[in-house]
């Protein structure tokens, strides 16, 4: 199936037509991965970071790295070449599963299952990913490093408690950061120039995350996160792992699955699918704003469907999706 729903993808068991607030969420399943269990991953990572950051083998590796190639050009070429193996191997994850509709049973976790991206759309999605990369974070990554050098050895390394206070302050500011901006860019006066092509795909994939103009990469995605790196000292292992960590994140929640112990999707992903709300990555300053008053009214309403007889009939509508799509 291309980017366009087929009729027949519309209707139900009942040869009911399925209105559109109804197709966002459709399943049950894709309601699951909510609050703390949406967590589970971040958890995992972080703690993963801290104990090799705390071991002798963490600590070899960043005096080699700072013995070998000096602080300056880790800080440039390691930071961009770490950060964009992983969003292409990340995102790919999920490309893979949109691609070939393997493994069949992730279909059911789809938040928007009626709409999907073609292959050659999928091209275009990387092509701009790779210019965005190559062309912006290259050279942010590179005058970065003239700017501030972040120390790599392992005796500037902070406690645990410094380090998580440290990831912490990073996310809070990208939340702010991210949260202004990104509704900027939806004024009519800057819509059309700067954030219309992200909003290409109302049903967005993990490869899409970078899916924009240059510009818009720079301001949105790029410099939000860096706005805690300028304000407070950062460790070189703790700013990558924090780009990281955001960058997973982004991917989670453009991936258009809502799969346990992943970030959860669900915010994000109603973001493109009614355009004009959950403008921020974490959702605090959507509900000190309330621009997300929608969202939680349609998260009651699917939450409400997800039951009995209806939920079972949903069921095998994706079913058959599922084996279309395959």
């Amino acid at each position: 199936m291309d980017s366009r729903s087929s009729t027949g993808a519309l209707l139900n068991l009942d040869q009911k037509r399925i209105c559109h607030n109804d197709r966002w969420a459709y399943s049950g399943f894709s309601l699951l991965n909510q609050g703390l269990r949406s967590q589970t991953a971040t958890a995992v990572l972080v703690a993963a970071f801290l104990a090799f950051n705390n071991s002798s083998t963490g600590h070899a590796f960043y005096i080699h790295l700072h013995t070998v190639y000096g602080d300056r050009n880790v800080n440039c070429w390691a930071t961009f070449v770490i950060t964009s193996a992983f969003f292409w191997i990340w995102a790919g994850v999920f490309a893979l599963a949109d691609l070939t509709s393997r493994p069949s049973w992730l279909f059911k976790y789809k938040t928007q299952p009626f709409t999907r991206v073609s292959p050659r759309e999928y091209a275009w999605i990387a092509l701009i990913s790779l210019r965005n990369q190559v062309l912006v974070a290259l050279p942010v990554a590179y005058i970065s490093s003239l700017i501030v050098v972040h120390p790599v050895h392992p005796s500037t390394l902070p406690s645990v408690p410094v380090t998580l206070l440290i990831i912490t302050f990073d996310i809070l500011c990208t939340e702010v950061g991210f949260y202004y901006v990104h509704r900027l860019f939806h004024h009519p006066r800057f819509y059309a120039r700067f954030h219309k092509q992200h909003h290409r795909f109302t049903a967005p994939v993990g490869l899409a995350a970078t899916f924009c103009s240059p510009f818009e990469h720079l301001f949105s995605n790029l410099l939000p996160n860096a706005v805690g790196f300028l304000i407070i000292p950062h460790h070189w292992s703790t700013m990558v792992f924090t780009l990281l960590l955001l960058e997973f994140s982004t991917i989670c929640s453009h991936s258009g699955y809502n799969l346990a112990p992943l970030p959860s999707n669900l915010q994000h992903d109603f973001h493109h699918f009614a355009f004009d709300e959950n403008f921020g990555p974490l959702g605090i300053l959507d509900t000190l704003h309330g621009t997300n008053t929608r969202f939680k009214r349609t998260m009651q309403a699917a939450l409400r469907r997800a039951d009995g007889d209806e939920e079972r009939a949903r069921n095998a509508v994706l079913e058959r999706l599922a084996q279309l799509s395959g």
